[in-house]
This record gives structure tokens, sequence and C-alpha cells, in this order.
């Protein structure tokens, strides 16, 4: 529960930062926090996206 809290922080960050929402934070700076984190979100996006690809498994 609470690596998916973290995951769902990690999310929304990246997306205000990369909106513009985050005026805090200049846009060179945005970028390097993207690339540092979206590798953490591309992995469980894949296995997903593999788990619902492959029908075994959920039987």
């Amino acid at each position: 529960m609470h690596t998916l809290c973290r995951l769902e922080h990690l999310v929304t960050m990246l997306l205000s930062s990369l909106s513009g929402g985050c005026r805090w934070i200049r846009t060179p700076e945005r970028w390097f926090l993207v690339s540092i984190y979206a590798p953490y979100l591309i992995i469980p996006v894949m296995l997903l996206l593999t788990m619902l690809k492959y029908c075994t498994y959920f039987l």
C-alpha cells in the first residue's frame, strides 16, 4: 500500500512538472527529474501491458 501511494505521488509530481504546474522548478531541472524517475514508471507500465496482453497470467 505504501508503495502504491509513493507511485501515485511520483506520477502526480511528474505530470505537474511536465505541464508547468510547478513554478518553483525550472525547465532544466524538470527534465532532470523526469530522466531520473521515468524508468521507475516505465517498468510497471510494461509489466501491466504484458499481463494484459497474455491472458495466461489471469488463469
